[in-house]
């Protein structure tokens, strides 16, 4: 079925359906596709949470960007963050991009 945007757009909703963003249902379909269409060739889906700053690699602090993680987490190590004001208990879901970057490469080898 093929819509025009403005009908996408309006039936947005009904056509994600359980998926709460229009991000995560484009990642699922992306990931099926790869399942359906991978032959006999091993799949590895990675998926880190939000990516920050290097803990060692290839130095301390080391990041390629300042949008997001990369500037909550410079502007904190720099001091100039001290707090981050939240209600009660609030977990933050961030990982370094050197830890991330070699738990993808440990993956590949464990699957090849």
């Amino acid at each position: 079925m093929k819509l025009p945007p403005p009908e996408v757009l309006k039936r947005e909703k009904e056509l994600i359906g359980k998926f709460p963003n229009t991000y995560t249902y484009t990642k699922n379909l992306a990931e099926k596709s790869l399942y359906k269409n991978r032959g006999d060739l091993p799949v590895v889906l990675f998926r880190p949470s939000i990516i920050a700053s290097s803990e060692k690699e290839p130095f301390e602090g080391w990041t390629d960007s300042l949008a997001a993680a990369g500037g909550l987490t410079l502007l904190s190590s720099l001091g100039l963050i001290k707090f981050m004001p939240s209600r009660g208990y609030n977990a933050i879901d961030i990982i370094p991009v050197d830890i991330v970057s070699n738990g993808i490469l440990i993956s590949i080898a464990h699957c090849g």
